[in-house]
């Protein structure tokens, strides 16, 4: 059969030749000696399979990528004030696994007193079960000077539900459980039982512009009072094919922390990304 197909082929090629030789010159393709004919048909083979891998063999997608942020921002005059920010992200997709370990420090002075110190870490480790199911895993660690928030430690599992896939939108929601634990200056530690409900929104553009969207809501099953809620929003815009612009806003807010801890904290940074 495969011979048959070639066979066509190159009475095909030899059909196109035909068309401009003269009659001398035609010789009728059932006159072909037998090796004129096979390497006429590796010639077609070797075009055909060219034309259907032009990067064969394509180098391996790297399944890591890598990111760091850096925002400042310095103020003088009737007051005093500098904030810095950092951040980095790690990234694995290797399908069925994915993997994203997060980290954000903000420092700020005003009049030479300390305003902000605040630490996030977040590892979120998925297992695809289905095009639309997957499994998680999250582990979160904080901790907020100012606030006198030692460390809040929470682990929780559960399931994930692909709700919107499109070309440059998605829609992710979480349902899961866990355990947290809480220490703050003066006080004993805490540790209760948790729910877990998040959502992750993601937008992108031609021209590789991109808006992150993030709620996280774990209420405290032993005491309400402690539940925490986070909204974690960021845009980027290429600046380059390794720079990019990023504008980004946090918001962590607890229900009724205890005092005199607020129960609101806003993180504005506005700065450059390199990716990796």
């Amino acid at each position: 059969m495969m011979r048959a197909v070639l066979t066509a082929i190159a009475a095909l090629v030899a059909l196109a030749s035909v068309a401009h030789a003269s009659p001398a010159d035609i010789v009728p393709l059932a006159h072909l000696p037998m090796p004129a004919m096979e390497r006429l048909e590796r010639s077609v083979v070797d075009s055909v399979q060219t034309a259907a891998d032009p990067c064969d063999p394509c180098a391996p997608k790297d399944p890591w990528s890598f990111s760091a942020g850096l925002a400042l921002s310095l103020a003088q005059g009737n007051s005093d004030s500098f904030d810095f920010t950092a951040d980095g992200l790690a990234k694995y997709e290797q399908d069925p696994w994915g993997l994203k370990l997060k980290a954000t420090f903000a420092y700020g002075e005003k009049d030479g007193d300390t305003s902000t110190e605040a630490f996030h870490v977040t590892l979120n480790v998925e297992r695809k079960l289905s095009e639309r199911v997957y499994a998680f895993g999250n582990v979160d660690w904080s901790r907020d000077v100012p606030a006198e928030l030692e460390y809040r430690w929470t682990t929780v599992g559960g399931l994930g539900f692909v709700l919107v896939k499109g070309r440059t939108i998605s829609l992710k929601g979480e349902l899961g459980a866990g355990y947290t634990w809480e220490k703050r200056v003066g006080l004993p530690r805490t540790g209760d039982p948790a729910a877990y409900f998040g959502l992750e929104y993601e937008k992108k553009w031609d021209g590789g512009s991109k808006l992150y969207a993030e709620y996280k809501f774990v209420p405290n099953l032993n005491d309400f009072d402690l539940s925490v809620m986070t909204w974690d929003l960021k845009f980027a815009k290429p600046l380059s094919e390794v720079i990019d612009f990023t504008v980004s806003l946090r918001v962590d807010y607890v229900i009724e922390p205890p005092a005199p801890s607020e129960s609101t904290d806003v993180l504005l940074a506005i700065g450059l990304r390199a990716n990796f």
